[in-house]
């Protein structure tokens, strides 16, 4: 049973075979997502020699995030089934697609699942460098200079000092007395390095590589915004933070510029969405600013047993709704064949089911009632115990809201035209994967507090 974490990477094998598989290929990209989340639930590992050799161990944040992640993986591959269709994509051309997928939803799985440091980082870089490819997918210029910025900016940062990082950890663990140096007197640099060093996580000022990698085709941007890329910079962080660094973040200098940075993560892509009308862009900038969310509350609030929880139901409440807006996002240009949010007019009445979900998923973002993004927004905000960072939290609301509100009025327009747009009546497979996540998204939002529960007492 233990092999079977191996699952991604043997999907990512067989997608590459030339010759006919036992199961066809459609029919696969959805079986292995689910028996891989179905194991994720029920698979131990704790005792075999996967923990002792490799150091793969399933504890609450690690099998959370594997079982979110096998889902998502789901998710992205029945879009992609459509979206094949949709550019015309040969057949080779579609199974390096999910090849490359699966890739990379193996490499953040061990990632997250490892508890050796030199193997999360390995799968780290891995991550990087496989995703380099998907953003680099349709081989054009843009492509390319997009790919180019997102590997440089990931790949320095991580040798710079996310490496570093790793080589104190282990030298701290080796020598008491180094140790002891380095809690009485390095605690911020420390924490520094780790902030930074996983810039996967989109922390200001090293975000920019979430923007270059718009160019990537729809279902890449899902898997680096909601499913695979940020959230495992997330997710390294938060796992070395709660189980390994032994204090909060230090009141000075550097545990300022730290929190800072999380502040400045928040408001500034808000700011920056007021200054483009293309929808993948704006999206992009929510995606960081949510993640900026995340860091600060991981970084601010009291660290107690809820921290890990309430940090874990915020990623996942955001990287469901992020999903599907990108997915809708890819539905509207298969209509206009434009990321223009002015060219939307008209697009409510032609695709109503999607503009709905659209909205509902934003709102989620955004923290309204009754949605998940409400109770782990709110948890959050209630967790805290200095009335400023409760006020920049809710701010943050607000923050997420304009920039929705500016979509939600391009998208919700009327304009008398000659031309009339056709009623999207098919239910194909990106459609198909929109309802899906719509569905999950709100079961989700009425069972969070039982679904919580039942992940940590695994």
């Amino acid at each position: 049973m233990v092999y079977l974490i191996f699952l991604p990477l043997i999907t990512s094998l067989i997608s590459l075979v030339k010759i006919r598989a036992l199961l066809p290929q459609k029919l696969m990209l959805i079986i292995m997502p689910l028996i891989g989340a179905y194991l994720s639930l029920k698979i131990d590992v704790n005792h075999s020699f996967m923990h002792h050799i490799f150091g793969i161990k399933y504890e609450p944040i690690g099998r959370s995030f594997a079982i979110f992640l096998n889902i998502m993986w789901l998710m992205t591959n029945l879009y992609a089934i459509g979206y094949k269709k949709q550019k015309e994509y040969t057949t080779n051309q579609f199974k390096k697609l999910t090849s490359l997928i699966s890739l990379s939803v193996f490499w953040a799985q061990i990632a997250a699942i490892a508890t050796n440091s030199v193997i999360i980082v390995f799968c780290y870089e891995m991550l990087t460098i496989t995703t380099f490819f998907l953003v680099n997918f349709d081989k054009t210029p843009e492509s390319f200079r997009g790919a180019r910025k997102y590997f440089k900016i990931l790949m320095a940062s991580s040798i710079g000092m996310l490496v570093p990082f790793i080589i104190l950890l282990n030298v701290s663990l080796e020598n008491a007395d180094f140790a002891k140096l380095v809690a009485n007197n390095y605690k911020s640099f420390v924490l520094l390095l780790l902030v930074f060093g996983a810039s996967k996580n989109a922390i200001f000022p090293l975000s920019s590589w979430l923007n270059a990698a718009m160019v990537a085709p729809i279902p890449v941007s899902g898997l680096l915004h909601a499913v695979a890329v940020v959230n495992t910079g997330i997710i390294i962080v938060l796992k070395f933070y709660v189980y390994i660094i032994g204090f909060s973040l230090p009141h000075d200098v550097l545990g300022d510029v730290i929190k800072i940075a999380a502040i400045i993560t928040i408001f500034l892509p808000a700011i920056q969405t007021l200054r483009t009308d293309d929808i993948k862009s704006i999206l992009s900038y929510s995606t960081i600013s949510q993640l900026g969310i995340v860091m600060f509350g991981m970084l601010t609030l009291p660290k107690d047993k809820f921290l890990a929880e309430i940090v874990i139901c915020q990623l996942f409440a955001h990287g469901m709704a992020k999903i599907i807006l990108f997915f809708s996002a890819g539905e509207f240009y298969y209509l206009r064949k434009t990321y223009n949010l002015n060219d939307y007019h008209n697009m409510i009445k032609q695709n109503p089911i999607i503009v709905a979900i659209f909205i509902i998923a934003a709102l989620s973002i955004v923290g309204m009632p009754p949605f998940i993004g409400f109770y782990t927004k709110s948890a959050m905000i209630m967790s805290e115990v200095n009335h400023v960072n409760q006020l920049i939290l809710i701010a943050s609301s607000g923050a997420s809201l304009l920039y929705f509100i500016k979509i939600f009025g391009k998208i919700g327009s009327f304009k008398s035209e000659d031309f009339k747009y056709d009623k999207v009546k098919v239910l194909s497979f990106t459609r198909l994967s929109i309802v899906s996540c719509f569905i999950l998204l709100i079961s989700i939002s009425y069972y969070s507090k039982e679904i919580v529960v039942f992940l940590w007492n695994k």
